[in-house]
């Protein structure tokens, strides 16, 4: 708690505070329901996971798998029982959450969202970022957010 407290202090950091609390729900989880080995570099594997995730735009199931010693079957597996997402589902959230952002606080054209947050496609990101929020980009950013659905 004293690592939330300190991001009180510190405007537009959702993303940080969201991998934060993620992991500490993994703790919880872990000391709750799994206290075993094999729970732990789960756990292990998962907090790897999340923070390639975070901080690399397009970090592959080859990668995080190899890196964490699982094959990538099981690495999806896991990562599914743990989180509920797909890796590959759970990467989308993370690029539209800072798309929100970018939106919100910047006066960056949608295109211009789209490529930083990672996508090539400005049409394929406005397709996602409508699937998971259910108004696309322009929408958000003229409604300041107002309307957030996710």
């Amino acid at each position: 708690f004293s690592i939330l407290e300190a991001y009180k202090h510190k405007p537009n950091m959702e993303k940080e505070i969201s991998v934060t609390l993620y992991s500490m729900l993994l703790e919880f989880k872990e000391k709750v329901i799994y206290d075993s080995i094999s729970a732990k570099k789960k756990k292990h594997i998962l907090t790897y996971a999340m923070h390639e995730m975070s901080e690399n735009k397009e970090p592959s199931l080859e990668y995080i798998a190899k890196k964490t010693g699982v094959s990538e079957a099981h690495f999806c597996r896991i990562f599914k029982e743990y989180t509920g997402f797909r890796p590959f589902e759970y990467m989308n959230r993370l690029k539209i959450h800072k798309a929100k952002e970018l939106l919100r606080d910047t006066e960056m054209s949608v295109g211009e969202v789209s490529a930083i947050v990672g996508y090539d496609s400005h049409s394929y990101f406005s397709k996602l970022f409508k699937r998971y929020i259910g108004i696309t980009p322009s929408e958000y950013r003229n409604n300041q957010g107002v309307l957030d659905i996710e």
